[in-house]
Protein backbone atom coordinates (compact mmCIF):
# COMPACT_ATOMS: atom_id res chain seq x y z
CA UNK A 1 0.00 0.00 0.00
CA UNK A 2 1.65 3.31 -0.88
CA UNK A 3 0.80 4.59 2.69
CA UNK A 4 3.86 2.36 3.35
CA UNK A 5 5.86 3.98 1.41
CA UNK A 6 5.13 7.20 2.87
CA UNK A 7 6.18 5.30 6.68
CA UNK A 8 9.62 4.62 4.72
CA UNK A 9 10.22 8.11 3.78
CA UNK A 10 9.30 9.57 7.15
CA UNK A 11 11.60 6.70 9.35
CA UNK A 12 14.84 8.22 6.67
CA UNK A 13 14.21 11.13 7.36
CA UNK A 14 14.45 11.01 11.25
CA UNK A 15 17.68 9.17 10.53
CA UNK A 16 19.03 11.23 8.71
CA UNK A 17 18.64 10.44 5.02
CA UNK A 18 16.53 13.18 3.39
CA UNK A 19 17.52 12.11 -0.45
CA UNK A 20 16.12 8.70 0.31
CA UNK A 21 13.11 9.94 1.85
CA UNK A 22 12.17 12.47 -0.50
CA UNK A 23 12.60 9.25 -3.43
CA UNK A 24 10.54 6.93 -1.03
CA UNK A 25 8.14 10.01 -0.61
CA UNK A 26 7.32 10.82 -4.08
CA UNK A 27 7.19 6.80 -5.25
CA UNK A 28 4.46 6.75 -2.51
CA UNK A 29 2.95 10.23 -3.72
CA UNK A 30 3.06 8.62 -7.28
CA UNK A 31 1.35 5.63 -6.40
CA UNK A 32 -1.41 6.76 -4.05
CA UNK A 33 -2.24 9.42 -6.67
CA UNK A 34 -3.19 6.72 -8.93
CA UNK A 35 -4.57 4.74 -6.84
CA UNK A 36 -7.11 7.43 -6.00
CA UNK A 37 -7.77 8.52 -9.80
CA UNK A 38 -8.66 4.65 -10.47
CA UNK A 39 -10.80 4.17 -7.72
CA UNK A 40 -12.89 7.43 -8.71
CA UNK A 41 -15.70 8.43 -5.96
CA UNK A 42 -14.85 5.29 -4.45
CA UNK A 43 -11.54 6.62 -2.58
CA UNK A 44 -13.39 8.51 -0.03
CA UNK A 45 -10.95 7.27 2.97
CA UNK A 46 -7.73 6.99 1.13
CA UNK A 47 -8.24 10.11 0.01
CA UNK A 48 -8.67 10.78 3.67
CA UNK A 49 -5.24 9.03 4.61
CA UNK A 50 -3.64 10.08 1.51
CA UNK A 51 -3.91 14.07 2.12
CA UNK A 52 -2.96 13.23 6.55
CA UNK A 53 0.15 11.56 4.39
CA UNK A 54 1.17 14.17 2.84
CA UNK A 55 0.67 17.11 5.00
CA UNK A 56 2.50 15.29 8.10
CA UNK A 57 4.46 13.12 6.06
CA UNK A 58 5.21 15.06 2.77
CA UNK A 59 5.78 18.82 4.16
CA UNK A 60 8.69 17.79 6.06
CA UNK A 61 10.25 16.03 3.89
CA UNK A 62 9.24 18.95 0.84
CA UNK A 63 10.73 21.39 3.15
CA UNK A 64 14.14 19.54 3.25
CA UNK A 65 14.30 18.15 -0.61
CA UNK A 66 13.71 22.00 -1.65
CA UNK A 67 16.63 23.11 -0.64
CA UNK A 68 18.55 21.52 -3.47
CA UNK A 69 16.49 21.49 -6.86
CA UNK A 70 19.01 19.09 -8.43
CA UNK A 71 18.44 16.48 -5.42
CA UNK A 72 14.70 17.28 -5.48
CA UNK A 73 14.95 16.73 -9.64
CA UNK A 74 16.58 13.48 -8.77
CA UNK A 75 14.72 12.56 -6.30
CA UNK A 76 11.03 12.78 -8.49
CA UNK A 77 12.88 11.30 -11.78
CA UNK A 78 13.82 8.54 -9.80
CA UNK A 79 10.28 7.59 -8.26
CA UNK A 80 9.10 7.88 -12.19
CA UNK A 81 11.80 5.19 -13.04
CA UNK A 82 10.96 3.30 -9.79
CA UNK A 83 7.30 3.07 -10.68
CA UNK A 84 7.86 2.43 -14.36
CA UNK A 85 10.13 -0.53 -13.65
CA UNK A 86 7.95 -2.10 -10.99
CA UNK A 87 4.60 -3.93 -10.97
CA UNK A 88 1.79 -2.09 -8.80
CA UNK A 89 0.08 -4.80 -7.13
CA UNK A 90 -2.88 -2.85 -5.60
CA UNK A 91 -3.74 -0.45 -9.06
CA UNK A 92 -3.75 -2.37 -12.90
CA UNK A 93 -1.12 0.10 -14.63
CA UNK A 94 -2.60 -1.33 -17.86
CA UNK A 95 -6.66 -0.99 -16.71
CA UNK A 96 -5.95 2.19 -15.21
CA UNK A 97 -3.26 3.43 -17.58
CA UNK A 98 -4.92 7.17 -18.58
CA UNK A 99 -5.34 7.64 -14.77
CA UNK A 100 -1.81 6.47 -14.64
CA UNK A 101 -0.41 8.95 -17.39
CA UNK A 102 -2.02 11.61 -16.23
CA UNK A 103 -0.89 11.15 -12.72
CA UNK A 104 3.12 11.03 -14.16
CA UNK A 105 2.31 13.85 -16.25
CA UNK A 106 1.63 15.86 -13.05
CA UNK A 107 4.93 14.80 -11.46
CA UNK A 108 6.48 15.29 -14.74
CA UNK A 109 5.46 19.16 -14.86
CA UNK A 110 6.35 19.58 -11.36
CA UNK A 111 9.94 18.65 -12.17
CA UNK A 112 10.06 21.08 -15.47
CA UNK A 113 8.54 23.89 -12.89
CA UNK A 114 11.04 23.17 -10.14
CA UNK A 115 13.64 23.02 -12.56
CA UNK A 116 12.31 26.76 -14.33
CA UNK A 117 12.25 28.22 -10.93
CA UNK A 118 15.61 26.93 -9.54
CA UNK A 119 16.55 31.04 -8.27
CA UNK A 120 12.89 31.71 -6.91
CA UNK A 121 12.69 28.91 -5.25
CA UNK A 122 16.49 29.49 -3.36
CA UNK A 123 15.00 33.66 -2.70
CA UNK A 124 11.78 32.13 -1.17
CA UNK A 125 13.43 29.65 0.48
CA UNK A 126 16.11 32.20 1.87
CA UNK A 127 13.20 34.88 2.74
CA UNK A 128 11.28 32.24 4.62
CA UNK A 129 14.29 31.53 6.82
CA UNK A 130 14.55 28.25 5.11
CA UNK A 131 18.50 26.78 4.26
CA UNK A 132 19.38 26.10 0.71
CA UNK A 133 22.22 23.30 0.04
Amino acid sequence: HPSMLYTLSARLLREGNGLEAAKWMYAGQLRYRFMIAALGEEAGEEHTLFSALTESVGRSVNEYIAGDPDEWIAAMEWALDWDARHHNLLTSKVEFASELAEVRSGLEGLITQVDANRQQIRETREASGLPNR
